[in-house]
């Protein structure tokens, strides 16, 4: 029996429970992107491209601070409820850490509303509410536990309440007033801790009697993730924020296929995450999640390279049916983000593997280099007076890459037995970026002649997980 035949053996006996988590928060992430898809396509035609610029911007700026009081303190949570060791003690802390958190989250969101442009304050307005809300959902407890349910069940309502709210108001020629999408927010997250019985004044109560969690341990784990959405979400609010709420919805529109792209494919790596934590240490696990994290690798790269070719070939009819308002720059923006993609989707499999395996502190560097570039990219576009998309996207690969590149290049100190496949999809994610930029660049056959290197390393990059999948299937 060769290596990965024996990893994929020994991998066997977790696949129940794994199989559960990446069903449960699969159809939910599933139901979650095509309800963007209603999103997006509605959302310029109810309320014009300006405004929708600007609700784009604040739920842009609303995932970065949602990511801030979240995702140290959640992580923290599921990885201690994976090895069974959360009390109301643990809840009470956590609590009110995230709570901590959200009130200055709060006011950075009131402050952005106020020096807004348009209808920004508007828009902006009820997501700060919807963070102290979201500071009381426990949805990680029961995840750590491999339970994905109530937080698929959030990820569908945040998206589908929107899509549904701006098919209504298309339907019945309504505008779709800029409050509406924070406002469904705060309803979703109330919705979730009643249909799952969540007590979350119950968890104030634990909050107000308990101290905090320290920050050093929260923001060791959270950190990556915080800077990962300022490299993905900077650009929106950036155009945004100096009143080219047109180009933000340009921009945004690209981002947010990429977003919900990578959220679905980032459900392999979740789906990981709770047997990752438990293994944690073991070193007779080794062989068997190398094989499946190298698996992961190749899906997503996969996946990712098909949808970057789909865009360089179709990003007039894409732009047209999401936007209305194709153009050249519009183009351009959309293919660099989508092309962005693999090394995004790569850089969040591989860091799930570092976080679950209590090495997050490692991988820290990259991320502060890509968020940086991204930002400083930005800044530098901003203050050339080019309220541009293109360059926007531009700034945000560069970003990504960086992101991939670092933390590829960090994996053969921490767990060796990843470092080819980690090499091969920070590669695989370079070249895409290449082709779609030299893509980009041109029109027509140009295009199609870019796509082909990527169609190859997409059907290279499947053939991996698709004999893996017939195995499980036979």
């Amino acid at each position: 029996m060769s290596p990965s035949s024996a990893a994929e053996a020994d991998f066997a006996p977790e696949r129940p429970a794994t199989t559960r988590v990446a069903t449960v928060i699969g159809a939910g992430t599933v139901g979650a992107h095509i309800s963007q898809l209603v999103w997006l396509a509605l959302g310029a035609r109810t309320m014009g491209l300006s405004t929708f610029g600007a609700v784009l911007a604040a739920q842009a700026l609303y995932a970065v601070l949602q990511t801030l009081l979240d995702i140290g303190p959640a992580q923290l949570g599921a990885r201690r409820a994976a090895r069974g060791a959360v009390d109301d003690a643990v809840r009470g802390a956590l609590t009110r850490t995230r709570l901590t958190i959200a009130f200055p989250a709060a006011a950075v969101a009131l402050g952005f509303a106020v020096t807004g442009h348009g209808p920004t304050a508007l828009a902006v307005l009820p997501f700060a509410v919807a963070l102290p809300l979201f500071g009381l959902l426990n949805v990680w407890e029961r995840f750590g536990r491999g339970d994905g349910a109530p937080w698929a069940a959030y990820l569908f309502l945040r998206s589908a309440g929107p899509a549904l709210a701006a098919g209504i108001c298309f339907i019945f020629s309504v505008r779709f007033p800029p409050f509406l999408a924070g406002t469904v927010e705060c309803a979703s997250i109330l919705a979730v801790m009643a249909i799952y019985r969540l007590r979350p004044l119950q968890l104030a109560r634990l909050a107000r009697t308990n101290d905090r969690e320290p920050f050093r341990a929260v923001a060791g784990i959270g950190a990556i993730s915080i800077l990962f959405q300022l490299t993905t979400a900077s650009g929106t609010v950036l155009l945004s924020a100096s009143g080219a709420n047109d180009a933000a919805a340009v921009l945004g529109v690209g981002l947010r296929l990429t977003t919900g792209l990578n959220s679905l494919l980032g459900v392999l790596s979740l789906a990981m995450f709770a047997r990752l934590a438990r293994t944690s240490g073991d070193t007779t696990a080794t062989a068997r999640d190398a094989w499946a994290t190298g698996i992961v690798l190749q899906a997503v790269v996969a996946v990712a390279a098909a949808a970057a070719t789909i865009t360089i070939v179709l990003a007039q009819p894409l732009l047209a049916l999401l936007v209305g308002h194709p153009t050249p720059v519009g183009e351009v923006s959309m293919i660099l983000v989508l092309a962005a993609l693999p090394a995004a989707a790569s850089s969040v499999a591989l860091a799930t593997v570092f976080v679950a395996r209590r090495a997050e502190r490692s991988i820290l560097a990259p991320f502060v280099v890509g968020a940086g570039a991204t930002l400083a990219l930005g800044a530098v576009a901003l203050a050339a007076g080019a309220g541009n998309p293109a360059w926007m996207a531009g700034a945000m690969l560069v970003g990504q890459l960086a992101i991939v590149l670092g933390v590829a290049a960090r994996v053969r100190g921490s767990f060796p037995e990843l470092s080819r496949a980690a090499r091969t999809a920070a590669a695989d994610g370079v070249v895409v970026a290449a082709c779609a930029a030299a893509g980009a660049a041109g029109t027509g056959a140009l295009r199609l002649a870019a796509a082909v290197p990527i169609v190859v390393l997409c059907l290279a990059r499947g053939r991996g997980p698709l004999r893996a999948l017939h195995a499980r299937l036979r």
